[in-house]
């Protein structure tokens, strides 16, 4: 497991993580998963009326998609993430 984690993982998040130049950038939450989601709901109806994102600790420069894959993978089942 060590060696999955200096010599794979860690340099593949590293790598993500490193400053980018493009067309399609934004600042990321970089640790966006259900706990850092907080809702609002409507008092009449219910519906969800705003979100806040909290505690950001580690903010980035990054393409959109890092968020949401960050967070699809916190929440999906390892069956659903490597559905074949």
């Amino acid at each position: 497991m060590t060696k999955f984690l200096t010599e794979g993982l860690f340099p593949l998040v590293a790598e993500a993580r490193a400053p980018r130049e493009g067309r399609f950038l934004t600042v990321a939450h970089g640790d966006l998963w259900c706990n850092n989601i907080m809702y609002r709901h409507g008092e009449e109806d219910g519906r969800v009326a705003g979100v806040k994102l909290i505690d950001m600790q580690c903010p980035m420069v990054t393409r959109p998609a890092f968020d949401l894959a960050h967070l699809l993978f916190q929440v999906c089942a390892k069956s659903f993430i490597f559905y074949k």
